[in-house]
């Protein structure tokens, strides 16, 4: 996981500078999370999750497990929640979300 989000954040956007492309910033929306947990501890982090629509607005829903190891998750997810160090994650409360199409090539 820590490659394909090294990729997605920082990689792509270096080789389309070396393109000559112009390197647009990243899309990020607050969103409310639908779920809480323990926040990371001394670190910033990104969380994989899908959205859910079906009470009209989006909220964010874990994508399977948020462990290094599984891609899964990866393939399920809608966009990335970003949380920030010695931030506990309370359901209800809008995070930075970034949608992880802005990150096709």
């Amino acid at each position: 996981m820590a490659s394909l989000v090294g990729w997605q954040l920082l990689a792509l956007a270096f080789i389309h500078a070396l393109q000559g492309k112009t390197v647009a910033a990243l899309q990020r929306y607050p969103v409310k999370a639908g779920f809480a947990q323990r926040g990371p501890r001394g670190r910033c982090e990104l969380l994989r999750v899908a959205l859910d629509w079906s009470k009209g607005n989006p909220v964010a829903q874990l994508a399977g497990g948020q462990g290094s190891h599984m891609l899964s998750a990866a393939s399920q997810a809608d966009g990335y929640l970003m949380i920030n160090p010695e931030t506990d994650v309370a359901e209800g409360s809008a995070y930075h979300y970034y949608p992880i199409n802005q990150f096709a090539a």
